[in-house]
């Protein structure tokens, strides 16, 4: 009886494995980029698998006045005090992801450790 248990949940579990591996490969998710203002967003990738991440570079323009994220949304959630370096990470990707920025002018503006400006 032991041993028929142990079949049968191995079986289970092997059919579980099956499935992720299955979903893992034939499943994918689209990055969708978009910006506003003296600015641009770029992704290693436009395309991902289920839970794997990706890298979202943020690229102000150089232009007379500078320029500064003002802010960045995953999916409408603000994420702006997640970037650091220029650089979002956006892990676990289990959906379509849409990543909106908005760049504007650093004339004036007080610049925080998490917005980079260049003059």
């Amino acid at each position: 009886m032991k041993h028929k248990r142990a079949k049968i949940a191995v079986a289970s579990g092997s059919a579980a494995l099956f499935l992720f591996a299955l979903l893992y490969f034939c499943v994918t998710f689209e990055i969708t980029l978009q910006s506003t203002g003296a600015g641009e967003i770029s992704c290693e990738k436009q395309r991902v698998h289920l839970l794997q991440s990706v890298k979202i570079r943020i690229l102000p323009q150089e232009t007379p006045d500078g320029a500064v994220l003002n802010s960045i949304t995953v999916n409408g959630r603000d994420c702006t005090e997640q970037v650091h370096l220029q650089t979002l990470y956006i892990r676990c990707i289990w959906q379509d992801t849409v990543v909106f920025a908005e760049f504007e002018s650093a004339a004036g503006k007080v610049v925080s450790a998490n917005a980079p400006t260049f003059v």
